[in-house]
């Protein structure tokens, strides 16, 4: 009653509700049944009834029908009818003779009379009874409540059937499970209409069982609810052991068990960060293609696709920033991939696999391609829809790809073997400098143990300083005067003889041996400036191509900071060329590092500029002085007219923003002409110098002596514009 507290809640005595109008039976009362260690608790009226079971649980109700504020019979029906009351017994105190009144109380829920005046021993034992029964059923009741809370818990029903052949009778748990609005029958036929089409012949066979007699195994079938709700159930059956052929079973709502079941499959077989398939669905699904094509005599491409320098986002703009940029190259390549692109013999083609296996790495499986097809337009769709700028919180991002191909049965029996084979495709790509495709060829095995042992052999180059350093003139427009010299890096191996640098330094990259190799140049470029300048050849300005992964190193400023103080060398006249590589991965890091050099007076140049991934946003960012324009451009001048539109638009472009430029691989006149046309400030190239050793360099810069006697060089920022 009142609060809804078991008695098993409870401390203390029994308590018993007396409620009527004499106090004097309520002092009879008390003195009955205190000995026994009852709690008596009075009432003289309806409301201070009402007040006494809100204020707390009463074991049992001594009631009197005549009362004050109303007819006791109606408080019975109350009580009898409300959950928090129903399970506490009511004994009716009645006159003699009262027996229409008891009947009507029996009605209304009592559970027992005793006649006034009581002899006070029968009072007790009556008492004592009830009690016990009221424990007894208050108990009961709450087994019942807690079997149907975890019932409610674990969304799990009874049904019936009274026998084989007939419908079952739903639990309201179970009814609740069906969406219905009350427990009862639900005849099979209405309940196979709500039963996914697929499902149904699982659950036909699951009531056939029950009609013949025979033990049928759990069904899971999906359901829908009348609120349109689809929802996965699990039903279960047992014969009731009556000799009628009657059933009982369960039915449980497994929807929330299906749906982790299908998140942990999805984590199995998806990439978490992009959606995609991981290696795990890859695999399978490469073998079953392999098998198809060795069944069907068609062909299955493998394509194993890599962002290029994708490490220099990650350091330079972090992981969160990379993971963004990996997410919509997931979306853009599956906009452009198409049932299509198999090229299939087959009516319906497969949609091709695009897959993510970690990092920055995608595969591609062309399932079922027509024997003479060729995933190659497929794969310069990829290169040139990740070429395209993509947008990551408002930064504009260029990037690139690589993409290395194996086919079946061409290169690889089994699934295995293509993916090695379009790995080291890729590698091969990757070593042409990138934003390429590359087919598997057997020599390529053979490259990449090149590559090894190129490793090995630069590592002991590095240990017996076996480099040596050139050094290439720039000119100003009218070839005259030297206005500054490029350092670089040569190896001449004992056995082997020259090994070029488009050799050996995308290995040194690779291994990180470009950060030691970038040391020694650096030290050994400024102690040059110093020798020419004690031979009198002037004080020359030197440019130093870093690569990005040295700009990225921590300790690189204060690297610089030393070899300008071990070379004596003033800091303006020490120019450093960077990738645009280096602008891309504009991090803090990168952007302190360039603040530094310039707080310093280095100069800074973009080398090559034109063949990479910058965009005009990067460079109004930071405070380069001097683009490069890369040979590639100006070998066209003045010939073609995409290459003279390239290259002009590169010198007006950089006038505007007041940077210098310095065009390479200068070759013919005609090419001098056109760029003195365009008032490109500074070149250089095989016409007016190839690169020589320091030696023969600083004979040149001695000839070329002004009228006062000094070397007509310039250091570059003197030309600055404006």
């Amino acid at each position: 009653m009142a609060a809804e507290c078991s008695r098993s809640d409870r401390v203390g005595a029994e308590a018993v509700l007396v409620v009527d109008d004499e106090a004097g039976l309520r002092r009879l009362v008390r003195r009955c049944l205190e000995p026994e260690g009852i709690e008596i608790l009075e009432a003289a009226s309806i409301a201070e009834a009402r007040e006494q079971t809100r204020a707390r649980d009463v074991d049992l109700v001594l009631l009197d029908l005549s009362l004050p504020d109303g007819d006791g019979l109606d408080l019975c029906r109350e009580w009898t009818q409300t959950d928090a009351t129903a399970p506490v017994p009511i004994m009716i105190m009645t006159g003699a003779g009262a027996g229409d009144a008891l009947r009507a109380a029996y009605e209304a829920g009592a559970t027992d009379f005793v006649t006034k005046p009581f002899e006070p021993d029968v009072l007790r034992y009556r008492v004592r009874y009830l009690l016990r029964a009221s424990y007894a059923l208050r108990a009961l009741r709450r087994s019942q409540e807690r079997l149907a809370a975890a019932q409610r818990i674990a969304h799990l029903g009874h049904w019936e059937v009274a026998a084989a052949d007939g419908d079952p009778v739903y639990s309201e748990e179970a009814a609740r499970v069906l969406g219905l609005a009350s427990a009862g029958p639900l005849a099979w036929r209405a309940l196979l209409q709500r039963v996914a089409d697929e499902d149904r012949r699982l659950v036909r066979a699951f009531v056939r069982s029950l009609r013949e007699g025979r033990h049928p195994e759990p069904v899971v079938y999906r359901f829908l609810r009348p609120d349109g709700q689809t929802r996965w159930l699990l039903q279960q059956a047992r014969p009731l052991g009556t000799g009628r052929g009657g059933v009982t079973g369960t039915l449980q709502d497994i929807t929330e068990r299906k749906q982790a079941d299908e998140r942990i499959r999805y984590l199995a077989y998806r990439d978490v960060l992009t959606g995609l398939p991981n290696r795990r669905l890859l695999s399978d699904r490469l073998r079953r293609a392999v098998q198809r094509a060795g069944r069907n005599g068609t062909r299955t491409a493998l394509l194993h696709l890599d962002i290029d320098r994708f490490k220099t986002i990650n350091e330079g703009f972090g992981h969160e920033f990379g993971d963004k940029l990996l997410c919509l190259v997931a979306r853009r390549l599956e906009g452009c991939l198409r049932a299509t692109d198999t090229v299939a013999r087959e009516q319906r083609p497969r949609r091709p696999t695009l897959s993510r296996l970690g990092g920055d790495e995608f595969m591609i499986v062309l399932d079922g391609m027509a024997g003479d097809a060729s995933p190659t337009e497929v794969a310069r769709r990829l290169l040139g829809e990740i070429a395209r700028p993509f947008d990551v919180d408002g930064a504009e991002v260029l990037v690139s790809a690589s993409i290395g191909i194996a086919l079946f049965p061409e290169d690889g029996a089994d699934e295995s073997m293509l993916v090695r084979h379009a790995d080291t495709a890729l590698a091969h790509a990757k070593a042409q400098g990138g934003n390429c495709l590359a087919f598997y060829d057997e020599r390529m095995n053979s490259d990449a143990a090149g590559r090894l042992e190129l490793a090995g052999l630069l590592h002991r180059a590095l240990a017996t300083e076996a480099f040596h350093l050139v050094y290439q003139p720039i000119f100003d427009a009218d070839g005259r005067s030297v206005r500054g010299v490029e350092a670089l890096l040569r190896w001449c191996h004992p056995e082997r003889g020259e090994i070029e640098p488009g050799r050996f330094i995308p290995v040194a990259e690779e291994t990180g041996l470009i950060l030691p190799l970038g040391d020694w140049v650096l030290r050994n470029a400024t102690r040059q400036w110093r020798a020419w300048l004690e031979q009198g050849a002037g004080a020359v300005e030197v440019a130093v191509n870093v690569s990005a992964r040295q700009f990225q190193d921590p300790g690189f400023i204060d690297r610089v900071k030393q070899a300008l103080v071990d070379a004596e060398m003033p800091a303006g006249f020490l120019r450093l060329e960077l990738t645009e590589g280096v602008l891309m991965a504009s991090s803090p890091t990168s952007r302190e590092a360039i603040a530094a050099l310039r707080d310093l007076g280095v100069g800074l140049s973009i080398d090559d500029y034109g063949t990479g991934y910058s965009s005009l946003g990067y460079l109004r960012r930071f405070p380069v002085d001097t683009l490069k324009i890369d040979r590639s451009f100006v070998r066209g001048v003045p010939e073609q007219a995409e290459s003279c539109g390239l290259v002009g638009a590169i010198v007006a472009m950089a006038h505007k923003m007041r940077l210098q430029v310095v065009a390479e691989g200068v070759e013919t006149e005609a090419q001098m002409r056109f760029l003195r046309a365009l008032d490109c400030e500074l070149v250089q190239g095989y016409l007016l110098g190839r690169p020589v050793a320091a030696d023969e360099l600083s004979r040149l810069l001695r000839e070329r002596l002004d009228g006062s006697g000094r070397p007509a060089v310039i250091p570059f920022r003197r030309h600055l514009r404006g």
